[in-house]
């Protein structure tokens, strides 16, 4: 499991992370050249392969603390990957919004899934601070043990859809020939 969990890390940074900070660099630079210094922004990406990352809280910026009242570094990273993956899977007219992945596979309290439904395949966060994530599938509640569970819970996630759906989430395959997440664990 710590192996995956490195290898899943380095994949998220190395995917998303990398190509995001440099996103945010140059928005940056822009806004320095338009004559606003002050308003640079940060990222958990650095230090390389999320050093930074601190599930139950976030980082400080700027000499400001970090207050209960910001998103967690799960919640910036959960948002990331979710989003990664709503621009991944082919557009729905069942979800307008773009956000696919996202309608179908992510619920957050104070929503709840409906764990009768069979075909509920989700990730569900039971618990924003400390935040606290759940895998429902097919009407089966993995409740992961409390404390650093987002990136197990994604795990797990991503092993059933290895090992259970032929490693296809939809139509969009999650192996090497689509979104190539699913190296993490291995032959």
């Amino acid at each position: 499991m710590d192996s995956w969990t490195t290898r899943f890390r380095s994949w998220i940074n190395e995917t998303i992370l990398v190509a995001l900070v440099q996103e945010i660099e140059s928005v940056s630079t822009q806004l320095r050249r338009m004559g606003y210094p002050e308003m640079q922004i940060g990222e958990l990406s650095q230090g390389g392969c999320m050093s930074s990352f601190r599930w139950n809280r976030g980082g400080d910026f700027k000499g400001c603390k970090w207050g209960a009242d910001l998103p967690t570094d799960c919640a910036i990273l959960m948002h990331i990957f979710c989003t990664y993956l709503d621009s991944r899977l082919p557009p729905s007219p069942r979800y307008p919004d773009g956000r696919t992945f996202t309608s179908q596979h992510f619920i957050q309290t104070p929503d709840k899934p409906d764990i009768t439904n069979e075909n509920v395949f989700c990730i569900y966060q039971s618990n924003i601070n400390p935040p606290h994530y759940e895998l429902i599938y097919h009407r089966h509640v993995y409740n992961l043990p409390e404390g650093r569970n987002m990136f197990h819970t994604l795990l797990m996630f991503l092993y059933i859809i290895k090992t259970k759906e032929s490693g296809m989430l939809g139509r969009v395959n999650l192996g090497v020939s689509g979104v190539n997440v699913l190296w993490i664990f291995g032959k």
